[in-house]
């Protein structure tokens, strides 16, 4: 077995039909832990594979098509994983090869609109489903498709149309969740289009350093400082320290935690009298005692390390 990955790892196609064609065994191999097998060997990637090169680097297509045409066993965890890397050039070859699930969120990910009206009409009812296909044609870049389920999502959760309507527009939601590191299926499964959707605001303002947005998301969406989202918050302050003339972010960030923090009711002690900053960003130690007690109970919280 570690003969065949190092193979499908060097994306050798003729040493890889030599080694099926002694050992044919191999197609029918299943990884128990992992639930994969040689296919899934072939197209797992261990990051986004959402453009042409990237997928190129991560997976092994000439390979993955070998084993296709060689009858190897397919786990439904290889077509899930497709959708989950943005692997695009895979996932045609799953659909030319006639592999892919017919669901709503496969052929939203093909951006088949005829198909996506026709699952709509079948199972179209229940806004997980729907939600689910809507990332799918997002991550792919399928406009037209994430229109129509954006339409059907708000249909089946008006609160939604309300947020969009009163916040921002549709083709912006749609565009937002274009982005592979703002649309994970199982946190939108968990928190819904529009949570997501604002977390992902948020990010993007601190990374464009428009400190009104941030501060004005923070201000307009209160759950966001809320104790089930701990390890947002902590993500972001991590992602503040880690970059120059972020301070004013963390500053931000500070005062707009609420008081009830159980570390800011701590008695009050002043910094080091030996400590002596000379960054020229915001320095931790030199930030106002509630508000880094109330950033420090954050990071605990979520088991992040802040840099000083």
């Amino acid at each position: 077995m570690a003969q065949a990955e190092r193979i499908i790892h060097d994306n050798d196609v003729e040493r890889l039909k030599q080694l099926l064609a002694e050992y044919p065994a191999l197609l029918s191999w299943k990884d128990d832990d992992q639930n994969r097998g040689l296919l899934g060997m072939a197209t797992r990637a261990f990051g986004d594979a959402g453009d042409a090169h990237r997928e190129q680097w991560f997976t092994r297509g000439a390979c993955a098509e070998l084993l296709i045409d060689a009858g190897a066993v397919v786990m439904p965890s290889v077509c899930e994983r497709l959708l989950r890397t943005r692997a695009r050039g895979l996932l045609e070859l799953f659909q030319r090869k006639g592999l892919l699930p017919r669901t709503l969120k496969f052929f939203a990910a093909l951006g088949d609109l005829d198909g996506v009206r026709a699952a709509l009409d079948e199972s179209g009812n229940d806004l997980q489903t729907v939600n689910e296909a809507f990332v799918s044609a997002c991550r792919f870049a399928h406009e037209a498709v994430a229109s129509l389920l954006l339409e059907r999502s708000i249909s089946l959760d008006p609160d939604l149309g309300t947020h969009i309507d009163g916040h921002t527009d549709r083709l912006s939601l749609i565009r937002c969740l274009n982005r592979s590191d703002r649309s994970d299926f199982a946190q939108v499964a968990t928190l819904g289009l529009w949570k997501v959707f604002v977390m992902g605001q948020v990010q993007r303002a601190l990374h464009e350093r428009d400190l009104a947005q941030f501060v004005g998301e923070l201000q307009r969406e209160p759950w966001l400082l809320g104790d089930a989202y701990v390890a947002f918050q902590a993500d972001l302050i991590e992602t503040a320290s880690y970059q120059n003339d972020r301070g004013e972010f963390i500053g931000a960030f500070s005062t707009s935690i609420p008081q009830s923090c159980s570390a800011s009711r701590r008695p009050r002690q002043e910094p080091s009298s030996g400590h002596s900053c000379t960054r020229t960003r915001t320095c931790f130690h030199c930030s106002p005692v509630s508000g880094r007690c109330r950033m420090t109970c954050r990071m605990q919280q979520a088991g992040v390390t802040l840099r000083g």
